[in-house]
């Protein structure tokens, strides 16, 4: 999609693309005409609000999972009474994620403040989904059913996902917001370790759940 976009803007014009909030919609007006421009904006909105929602819940569960096992505060480990779900955590990195967005945005502009949190979310979920790999084996021969396709498999995949953390740096020009974006991400994650070492997590199991 994104490619057909770029061609249609015009590979010449292509450092113009977002200069524009949706640029999608120019190109819809251009080639489809206002009805084709109205569907394109209802997709771009809800495309918008699906993803927000789908990372302000599975942050907030985060959180919440974090909490249960006194790796962050209790607090965000109460469940509401009626829907049972982590809404305190909910709450809080929604806010959290509105301030920070917006100010990054005043502060860098709509595409930089882009590009620092997608440098942000990009290499933490890549680091996130390397963890998991790389306890998978541990975990299945802790258990006893390790096979070697727990450790063959997700090392593919490791691969693959320092490959695109390598390929990110790679291919971003070094500018303010990048440099700001990988300091604040190197601290967060030396003050992470340094967390960890000093509280290490206490697995607590809710029913039903295994480890």
């Amino acid at each position: 999609m994104m490619y057909a976009l770029i061609i249609g803007w015009g590979p010449t014009n292509a450092s113009t693309y977002f200069q524009y909030f949706i640029p999608g919609i120019i190109e819809a007006v251009k080639y489809g005409g206002l009805a084709m421009a109205l569907i394109w904006l209802a997709l771009a909105i809800n495309s918008g609000f699906t993803d927000t929602m789908a990372i302000l819940n599975a942050v907030a569960r985060d959180m919440y999972t974090m909490a249960k096992d006194s790796a962050f505060p209790r607090w965000f480990a109460m469940t509401h009474p009626k829907y049972r779900s982590p809404h305190r955590a909910l709450i809080v990195d929604t806010i959290v994620g509105i301030i920070l967005f917006t100010a990054l945005g005043w502060i860098f502009g709509p595409l930089n403040g882009f590009l620092i949190t997608g440098i942000w979310g990009g290499v933490a979920t890549s680091l996130e989904h390397f963890l998991v790999n790389t306890a998978l084996p541990f975990y299945t021969r802790r258990r006893g059913f390790f096979k070697w396709g727990h450790a063959v498999v997700p090392s593919i995949a490791s691969i693959l996902y320092l490959f695109v953390i390598y390929a990110t740096f790679v291919t971003t020009a070094i500018s303010t917001p990048v440099i700001v974006a990988v300091v604040v991400l190197i601290g967060w994650l030396v003050a992470t370790l340094i967390y960890s070492w000093i509280k290490p997590a206490t697995v607590r199991l809710e029913e039903g759940e295994e480890l």
